[in-house]
């Protein structure tokens, strides 16, 4: 395992256009997993579905990322503390945001520029982001020193990550974050066959595909997969925190594993 003195603001977009593709489960995990072996965390709901703020069992409140882009707030004022981990919690304000934005200043690096203010105070800070290129998702791209990619193996989601090339680059050149990059991509939603391989043929055939535009992404597939089980869909409803539970489960198992690898990745 990587030192922990060796990390500080890491900043981790999890993004992907298409929705249901387990990114908001997937920062939810990840921010338990790295908490739970000694990381400062802060997590970020920019999505107007604000699920990942319910899902730690937060209510709307005034107090939110959409004050806090607005400049209405501090950022260090919305700071809450949940499980192991801080967030800034989300709000359904958020679906505003693509109008509000066009009346203020430097409108895609709100989010950076607010982050600047907890520099250095956290190990690694993940921002779950809606699933679509809005001013939310420009927003984190600007501010993100990281992205990953959650996606399922399946061949419509394999053609909207290479979408995302583009909106990378032109992320780097004009919004002025040259060092910019794409941590990973991971497959997620993959029924598990034998000897811990996917299952279907045509996802044995995407994850390959996915390679493929991993090259032109110019970052790699993780070797694994988040398999497709009924556990992570019971996450959000106990509200657990999986990490802190003395039970096995497939959830704990994968992300513990994909988390040393993610660790590994952008140290």
């Amino acid at each position: 395992m990587i030192k922990k003195d060796r990390i500080k603001d890491k900043i981790l977009a999890i993004l992907n256009q298409k929705g249901g593709v387990m990114k908001t489960t997937l920062t939810l995990l990840c921010a338990q997993a790295l908490a739970s072996l000694g990381y400062s965390v802060l997590v970020v709901d920019m999505d107007a579905q604000a699920d990942l703020t319910t899902g730690v069992g937060l209510k709307e409140e005034d107090k939110n990322i959409f004050s806090v882009l607005k400049g209405d707030i501090s950022i260090i004022d919305a700071i809450k503390r949940v499980q192991n981990f801080d967030i800034i919690p989300g709000t359904s304000q958020m679906k505003l945001w693509n109008s509000i934005a066009k009346t203020l200043k430097s409108k895609e690096s709100r989010l950076k520029r607010a982050l600047k203010e907890i520099e250095g105070v956290y190990d690694f800070i993940l921002i779950d982001n809606p699933p679509a290129l809005d001013d939310a998702t420009i927003n984190s791209l600007a501010a993100a020193t990281h992205i990953i990619i959650p996606t399922e193996a399946k061949e419509f989601s394999v053609k909207r990550i290479l979408a995302l090339k583009e909106d990378i680059d032109d992320t780097k050149e004009y919004l002025d974050n040259p060092n910019l990059r794409v941590a990973g991509i991971i497959p997620t939603k993959v029924e598990k066959g034998n000897f811990g391989k996917p299952k279907k043929i045509t996802a044995q055939k995407h994850i390959k595909e996915l390679e493929e535009v991993a090259k032109k992404l110019d970052t790699k597939v993780f070797d694994m997969f988040i398999s497709y089980n009924i556990e992570y869909e019971e996450i959000a409803e106990t509200k657990e925190n999986v990490f802190e539970s003395s039970k096995d489960s497939v959830p704990k198992k994968e992300i513990a594993k994909f988390v040393k690898m993610l660790i590994e990745e952008v140290a």
